[in-house]
């Protein structure tokens, strides 16, 4: 006695090659229905709480070149301007610069395939150093100016207590710098006529 499965083969019309898509066609929906659920089953923990696993995918420049760009993928979240090291040709390094996120297709469908970020780099705390660092240089040239200036002061008005002619000098001296300070704000001149008429 003949299966259902032959009657149905023998049923069909047509080339070899239509029923056996007609056979495949069945196991060919069951491996699709269970890609998904292993991959939902994959990303969910024991807990029932959804792991977030996902690769991200971000063009990089890299080493500073604006020329020369690359697809990798992380875990990490990563936004334009952030710093990571790439893995290179022969146990070698890079340094790339987030240029945007690309879609999975178009990384997985690229000419070559996707490495992984080696480390994302902090930064924040290295540009806060780097701000603390030219800052203090900034300060510490203005001190050290206004500390020749207080030198050079001392030192005039000692010498200025010894000589008369040195004196005379030095009081020349700080007369132009009372020139060059600011003069006093004079009061605002009254232009309206309604005010003036008051």
């Amino acid at each position: 006695m003949n299966s259902p499965a032959a009657l149905d083969r023998r049923a069909v019309k047509g080339p070899a090659s239509v029923r056996l898509t007609l056979d495949i066609f069945p196991l060919l929906h069951w491996l699709c229905v269970l890609s998904v659920v292993l991959r939902v089953s994959s990303s969910t923990e024991p807990n029932g709480q959804e792991e977030n696993t996902m690769k991200k995918y971000y063009r990089f420049m890299l080493n500073y070149d604006e020329d020369e760009t690359e697809v990798y993928s992380t875990d990490l979240e990563m936004k334009k301007g952030d710093v990571a090291v790439l893995p290179g040709g022969d146990d070698s390094f890079c340094i790339g610069v987030v240029l945007g996120p690309v879609s999975e297709f178009f990384a997985l469908t690229a000419c070559q395939p996707v490495e992984e970020i080696v480390c994302a780099v902090n930064m924040v705390e290295f540009r806060a150093r780097r701000d603390a660092e030219i800052k203090r240089m900034q300060i510490q040239q203005i001190m050290n100016r206004k500390m020749d200036e207080i030198k050079t002061m001392d030192t005039l008005k000692k010498y200025a207590d010894k000589d008369s002619d040195f004196k005379r000098l030095f009081d020349l001296y700080q007369k132009t710098l009372e020139a060059e300070q600011p003069a006093e704000a004079k009061p605002a001149e009254v232009t309206d006529k309604g005010k003036e008429n008051q």
